[in-house]
This record gives C-alpha cells, sequence and structure tokens, in this order.
C-alpha cells in the first residue's frame, strides 16, 4: 500500500517499483480507479503517473512517480483511497491511501 499525505494546497507524493516477470518486452499505460471516500463516493481529483506508460523489457523494472495536490475536498483525518494499475503487467496493483492531516 502506497500512502500520500499532505496539508490543502500541498502536493502529495510518493513512488513504486514496477517489474516486468515475462519473457517478452511488455507497454502499459498506467491507470489509476477513482478516488473514493469512507462512504464510497468519487472525490473529484486525478493522481498524475510519471511515466504514464511503462514499457520494459523482459525481466526490466522501473519507478513508477505519483502525486497530486491536496484540495478543501479531502475532509482533514478521512482516508481516500484508490488502485493504481498496469493492465498488461499481471500483479500490477497498488493500493493508495491519501489523506489530509485532521487539525
Amino acid at each position: 500500500m502506497l500512502l500520500l499525505e499532505a496539508h490543502a494546497g500541498e502536493e502529495a507524493a510518493g513512488a513504486f517499483v514496477t517489474e516486468n516477470q515475462f519473457e517478452r518486452p511488455v507497454t502499459t499505460t498506467m491507470v489509476a480507479d477513482p478516488i473514493t471516500g469512507p462512504d464510497g463516493a468519487v472525490l473529484s481529483a486525478t493522481l498524475k503517473l510519471d511515466p504514464p506508460v511503462v514499457s520494459l523489457d523482459a525481466g526490466e523494472r522501473c519507478v513508477v512517480r505519483v502525486s497530486l495536490t491536496i484540495t478543501e475536498a479531502f475532509t482533514p483525518g478521512t482516508e481516500y483511497r484508490t488502485v493504481i494499475r498496469g493492465p498488461d503487467l499481471p500483479g500490477t496493483s497498488i493500493p493508495v491511501v491519501l489523506r489530509r492531516p485532521g487539525p
């Protein structure tokens, strides 16, 4: 799990490593599910993924950076969730928790 936390107006950032376990090259677009609150409501916010498209030779790894500017829409002390996936890289499913610290 990746935990990203920042105050309103600040950027929450992190990174993870993804790996091609196939014996052939793979290119995949990294995608994030909608960000949801504890009640299941979707928050109007989008993670930035860098690189957005991963191209890996057999056995190769790369770091994917994740960031998001935390806005006033994030209730302080509340956890919001999403999952990042590389659809063409089986096993790439990174749960992400986003938080704005409480008072």
